[in-house]
Protein backbone atom coordinates (compact mmCIF):
# COMPACT_ATOMS: atom_id res chain seq x y z
CA UNK A 1 0.00 0.00 0.00
CA UNK A 2 2.61 2.37 0.91
CA UNK A 3 4.48 1.52 -2.49
CA UNK A 4 1.15 2.70 -4.10
CA UNK A 5 0.36 5.54 -2.38
CA UNK A 6 3.95 6.85 -3.04
CA UNK A 7 3.35 6.34 -7.01
CA UNK A 8 0.39 8.73 -6.86
CA UNK A 9 1.87 11.26 -4.53
CA UNK A 10 4.88 11.28 -6.97
CA UNK A 11 2.44 11.21 -10.35
CA UNK A 12 0.63 14.16 -8.78
CA UNK A 13 3.24 16.22 -7.66
CA UNK A 14 5.07 15.90 -10.89
CA UNK A 15 2.34 18.57 -12.16
CA UNK A 16 3.67 20.93 -9.04
CA UNK A 17 7.29 20.80 -9.60
CA UNK A 18 7.24 21.22 -13.69
CA UNK A 19 4.62 24.08 -12.31
CA UNK A 20 7.07 26.24 -10.11
CA UNK A 21 10.14 24.72 -11.59
CA UNK A 22 11.63 27.93 -13.15
CA UNK A 23 10.15 30.14 -10.17
CA UNK A 24 11.96 27.71 -7.46
CA UNK A 25 15.27 27.16 -9.86
CA UNK A 26 15.56 31.29 -9.46
CA UNK A 27 15.21 31.38 -5.73
CA UNK A 28 17.80 28.65 -5.30
CA UNK A 29 20.48 30.13 -7.51
CA UNK A 30 20.14 33.05 -5.35
CA UNK A 31 20.66 31.45 -2.11
CA UNK A 32 23.64 29.46 -3.57
CA UNK A 33 25.22 32.07 -4.91
CA UNK A 34 24.57 31.69 -8.53
CA UNK A 35 24.66 27.65 -8.55
CA UNK A 36 21.78 26.45 -10.10
CA UNK A 37 19.62 23.78 -8.53
CA UNK A 38 20.39 20.25 -9.36
CA UNK A 39 17.60 17.71 -9.14
CA UNK A 40 18.92 14.07 -7.74
CA UNK A 41 15.87 11.95 -7.75
CA UNK A 42 17.44 8.79 -5.70
CA UNK A 43 17.10 11.53 -2.27
CA UNK A 44 13.84 11.95 -3.67
CA UNK A 45 12.59 8.19 -3.17
CA UNK A 46 12.42 8.05 1.14
CA UNK A 47 10.47 11.48 0.83
CA UNK A 48 7.86 9.67 -1.61
CA UNK A 49 8.30 6.55 0.86
CA UNK A 50 7.26 9.16 4.23
CA UNK A 51 4.38 10.70 2.89
CA UNK A 52 3.30 7.52 0.96
CA UNK A 53 3.50 5.84 4.92
CA UNK A 54 1.72 8.74 5.93
CA UNK A 55 -1.11 8.70 3.45
CA UNK A 56 -2.06 5.91 5.45
CA UNK A 57 -3.46 7.50 8.50
CA UNK A 58 -6.18 10.22 7.23
CA UNK A 59 -9.60 8.70 7.25
CA UNK A 60 -11.20 11.94 5.46
CA UNK A 61 -10.03 13.76 3.04
CA UNK A 62 -10.02 17.25 5.24
CA UNK A 63 -7.80 15.25 7.41
CA UNK A 64 -5.74 14.48 4.49
CA UNK A 65 -5.34 18.13 3.47
CA UNK A 66 -4.62 19.24 6.98
CA UNK A 67 -1.32 16.35 6.69
CA UNK A 68 0.05 18.05 3.96
CA UNK A 69 -0.16 21.00 4.99
CA UNK A 70 1.59 20.44 7.84
CA UNK A 71 4.08 18.47 6.58
CA UNK A 72 5.07 21.02 3.78
CA UNK A 73 4.75 23.24 6.66
CA UNK A 74 6.99 21.83 8.77
CA UNK A 75 9.81 21.65 5.03
CA UNK A 76 9.12 24.68 4.06
CA UNK A 77 8.91 26.94 7.05
CA UNK A 78 12.40 25.19 8.56
CA UNK A 79 13.59 27.09 5.21
CA UNK A 80 12.81 29.81 5.60
CA UNK A 81 14.05 30.36 8.99
CA UNK A 82 17.40 29.16 7.59
CA UNK A 83 17.85 30.82 4.13
CA UNK A 84 16.80 35.00 4.67
CA UNK A 85 16.58 34.86 0.45
CA UNK A 86 13.63 32.02 0.73
CA UNK A 87 10.59 33.74 -0.18
CA UNK A 88 7.82 33.56 2.03
CA UNK A 89 5.27 33.30 -0.92
CA UNK A 90 7.28 29.89 -1.91
CA UNK A 91 7.09 28.82 1.14
CA UNK A 92 2.95 29.73 1.44
CA UNK A 93 2.53 28.11 -1.71
CA UNK A 94 4.53 24.98 -1.41
CA UNK A 95 2.92 24.77 1.64
CA UNK A 96 -0.81 25.04 0.47
CA UNK A 97 0.16 22.47 -2.72
CA UNK A 98 0.98 20.13 0.49
CA UNK A 99 -2.41 20.29 1.55
CA UNK A 100 -3.41 19.82 -2.10
CA UNK A 101 -1.23 17.04 -3.00
CA UNK A 102 -2.36 14.77 0.26
CA UNK A 103 -6.12 15.69 -0.24
CA UNK A 104 -5.92 14.44 -4.21
CA UNK A 105 -4.06 11.80 -3.42
CA UNK A 106 -6.20 10.48 -0.75
CA UNK A 107 -9.16 11.18 -3.02
CA UNK A 108 -7.97 9.31 -5.98
CA UNK A 109 -6.77 6.70 -3.40
CA UNK A 110 -10.27 6.25 -1.92
CA UNK A 111 -12.02 6.09 -5.80
CA UNK A 112 -9.41 3.34 -7.12
CA UNK A 113 -10.31 1.05 -3.58
CA UNK A 114 -14.06 1.69 -3.98
CA UNK A 115 -13.79 0.27 -7.61
CA UNK A 116 -11.88 -2.61 -6.71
Amino acid sequence: MIFLNSLILLAIDTFWLSFIKTHYNKVITSIQGGSPPLFRPLYAIPVYIALGYLLMFPKTKGQAFFLGLCTYAIYDFTVLTLFHKYPLNIALMDTLWGGILMFTAFYILNRFKSIL
